[in-house]
This record gives structure tokens, C-alpha cells and sequence, in this order.
């Protein structure tokens, strides 16, 4: 329907948000001094980039890219870097959190395997 799939964009656009001021907050904890707008700019466009069909999920393409864009407000290159590879961690890091998880959780429950014997057993 139209109205969830507003509701759907419109959480969308506030997770991104979210993201693009916690880069921010990164960026500055590391001595990036930029305006918010500025990071509202080169952080999506960061992740456009990283669209290329060039790397694994667009690992490197994207901090490259963060790192170039931060270069035309005065960042030094190489500091650009570390500020995609900080978000590249914090990112590999939940992501693995978000694993154990849900894998110790996982660990209690029977598989579906065992509550389904007919499906198990081809019938």
C-alpha cells in the first residue's frame, strides 16, 4: 500500500540520517572539523560509489571515495581513509556482535528439521 511504502522510505531516510551523523561524530573524533551539511553531501555519495561492481560490497571503493570528496573540503587524504575504515570497522563489528547473538540464541531452539519429520523425510 502507498502508506507503508512511505512509512518504509521515510524510516529509510532516518536511518541514513543516523548514519551520516554518526560518520560525522566519527569523523570529528579523529579531527575531521566539517559542517553537517558537508557530510550530508559526501557520506551518500560515498555509498553511491561504492555501487561499482569493482570490489566485494564495495569495500575500499567506498572509503576511497569518502577519502576524495573529504579532500575538496580540505581533509587530508590519508585521514579521509582512516574515518572509511573506522566506519568499515564499527560496521564489521556489529555485524559480527549481531551474529553471536543470534547464534547463541539459536542454540536453545529446535531446528525446524526436528519439528517437521514428514518434510525432513521427503514426504
Amino acid at each position: 500500500s502507498p502508506r507503508s511504502a512511505i512509512i518504509a522510505m521515510l524510516l529509510s531516510l532516518g536511518v541514513q540520517a543516523l548514519f551520516v551523523m554518526l560518520n560525522a561524530a566519527l569523523g570529528r573524533s579523529i579531527g575531521i572539523e566539517l559542517p553537517l551539511a558537508a557530510w550530508f553531501f559526501v557520506w551518500p555519495v560515498a555509498k553511491v560509489a561504492s555501487l561499482a561492481p569493482i570490489s566485494l560490497g564495495g569495500i575500499a571503493v567506498r572509503d576511497a571515495a569518502l577519502a576524495g570528496l573529504l579532500a575538496m573540503f580540505g581533509v587530508p587524504f590519508a585521514q579521509g581513509v582512516v574515518a572509511g575504515l573506522l566506519w568499515q570497522s564499527i560496521n564489521i563489528a556489529g555485524g559480527l556482535f549481531g551474529g553471536v547473538v543470534w547464534w547463541t540464541l539459536a542454540a536453545g531452539r529446535p531446528r525446524l528439521s526436528s519439528l517437521t519429520p514428514a518434510m525432513s523425510e521427503g514426504r
